[in-house]
């Protein structure tokens, strides 16, 4: 098995929401090195500015997948040399993965559940930690940002939605009601700025899934006692966006990876499934610098601002 996180740290993310209980349908599940664990979670909202804003439902806790080492085009894919990696034994292709793998500088994710218990996301993310990219359906959930240590986040109408809804566990009517004038004054005040979240990164999945970068997606190690001990098999050759690959399944059949046959041996993408919770990752432009900033001042709301909106 993957090894377990330290005690406390997987109380802070094994937690689901508050107002939703632990005993519901089963989470969608993560690919790690022997199958496929449960994302982690938090049991309730970050605010940033000492109770102003900023609170990401859970996207993701590590995922130990990549993807191909794209050429730039199609003739550079196609005439790609074969790497053999169908004609291994198992346990040399898990090696080979994960050599591979960690020869990424960035890379980006994008993650396609199954239900709706997961939201979309779309992420690039490199080894230094700095990160951009969109949750939800067409980044309705917001936008996130990772640059020069500093974390930020665009909320979008989702996301305004979701916390000004029903009170939290242990809040009285009241109470609600005053959230939710509470994010409608958040809104009004914020409009279409970002949020500075980098004194709260390391309480939301997103933030620290960007502080770490390409290191938190790596998770465990792929090796020969992993993949033979779990029964991973070779099956059929396809294509993933035009590029050729062949299928690898794990013995419950709970994940599948689709691996490039051409040049280096990335996973170009990965099903994984447990019970009727799922997910789908791809990915696509490994090594490419993102070129990022942080936005201009004017385009930030202040903790002052946050904080004088809900009459801090």
């Amino acid at each position: 098995m993957a090894d377990e996180p330290d005690q406390e740290r997987d109380e802070q993310l094994a937690d689901p929401p508050a107002d939703k209980p632990a005993d519901k349908a089963e989470e969608p599940t993560l690919l790690v090195k022997r199958g496929v664990e449960k994302p982690r979670r938090f049991s309730r909202p970050a605010l940033v500015g000492g109770g102003a804003a900023l609170a990401l439902v859970a996207v993701v806790g590590g995922l130990a997948v990549f993807s191909q080492l794209r050429e730039g085009d199609d003739a550079d894919a196609a005439g790609a040399e074969r790497n053999g990696i169908e004609d291994d034994p198992i346990g040399e292709i898990g090696e080979r993965i994960d050599g591979a793998m960690r020869e990424l500088t960035s890379v980006r994710v994008v993650l396609q559940p199954t239900d709706a218990q997961l939201p979309p996301f779309d992420l690039r993310l490199d080894v230094d930690g700095d990160c951009s990219g969109s949750v939800g359906a067409d980044g309705a959930f917001g936008e996130v940002l990772a640059v020069d240590d500093q974390f930020f986040f665009r909320p979008g109408p989702e996301y305004w939605a979701a916390y000004a809804g029903t009170p939290s566990e242990g809040e009285g009517e009241g109470e609600g009601g005053d959230q939710a004038a509470q994010i409608a004054a958040l809104q009004e005040v914020v409009g279409d700025r970002w949020i500075d979240g980098t004194e709260s990164a390391d309480a939301t999945s997103l933030g620290i899934l960007c502080q770490q970068g390409l290191e938190a997606l790596l998770g465990d190690t792929y090796d020969a006692d992993a993949f033979e001990e779990d029964g991973w098999l070779v099956s059929d050759e396809v294509e993933v966006d035009g590029d050729p690959a062949v299928t690898l399944t794990n013995g419950a059949g709970s994940a599948t990876l689709r691996v490039a046959t051409t040049g280096e041996p990335f996973i170009l993408e990965a099903e994984v499934a447990q019970g009727a919770s799922g997910a789908t990752y791809t990915f696509s432009e490994q090594n490419e610098p993102l070129d990022l900033s942080v936005p201009p001042a004017d385009e930030i709301a202040t903790n002052e601002e946050l904080q004088a909106a809900v009459g801090g």
